[in-house]
């Protein structure tokens, strides 16, 4: 950005009497270039936040899961796509009444051939 559209040079004087105004332009996205005898030597931008250091662990006895969680069949098996009490629907791609019974009824799956 040096020398773009949001930048602006100053002088070192007029830097260091007008320094809070020229931080809350910086805050504001602009870019000041600081000069001496009209030469840049420094750019004044603003600091990027750096998020805070993730530790792991940190919620270690916070949780607690029971040794039963996963016991409800058919909660499961919403969860895997298939009803407990119909297998043959699936939630994401229900097959059709048709195909059902014939799956059902133990006719052999047929695929649809690409050309």
């Amino acid at each position: 950005m040096k020398g773009g559209r949001n930048s602006r040079v100053v002088n070192i004087h007029e830097a260091k009497t007008t320094l809070s105004r020229l931080i809350e332009r910086v805050l504001l996205g602009e870019e000041i270039m600081i000069a001496k005898n009209n030469v840049p030597v420094a750019t004044l931008v603003a600091l990027t936040p750096t998020p805070p250091a993730r530790v792991l662990g940190s919620l270690a006895g916070q949780i607690h899961i029971g040794p039963d969680f996963d016991a409800d069949d058919e909660l499961t098996a919403d969860f895997e796509g298939a009803s407990a009490t119909d297998p043959l629907r699936s939630v994401a791609y229900p097959a059709s009444p048709a195909r059902a019974l014939k799956v059902a009824e133990g006719a052999p799956a047929r695929r649809k051939r690409r050309p």
